[in-house]
């Protein structure tokens, strides 16, 4: 399934010497259907970029919750209060 997108129709363009221009639409952002009734609310954009021949396609993922990590700190002394040798491995 294609998402669409918000932005410029072309993705691709060939600029020539003689002043031609070429514009495709060549990139896309194809999803299955187990994909979309997770990410559904999701819209995709076309950004123009100067150093490439094609567009960035950006997914943004509306409506996602990302989990946030609590800090995890490695304390070296056990429950009884003696020291656990830590090595290291490099």
């Amino acid at each position: 399934m294609d998402l669409g997108f918000e932005g410029s129709k072309y993705t691709w363009s060939k600029h020539f010497e003689n002043g031609v221009s070429i514009w495709e639409k060549l990139d896309r952002c194809l999803v299955n259907n187990s994909w979309f009734m997770k990410f559904g609310g999701s819209r995709v954009f076309h950004l123009s970029c100067n150093s490439s021949d094609h567009v960035r396609i950006l997914v943004s993922l509306l409506g996602v919750n990302i989990p946030t990590w609590k800090f995890f700190f490695f304390d070296s002394n056990d429950r009884c209060g003696s020291q656990i040798p830590v090595v290291r491995k490099w």
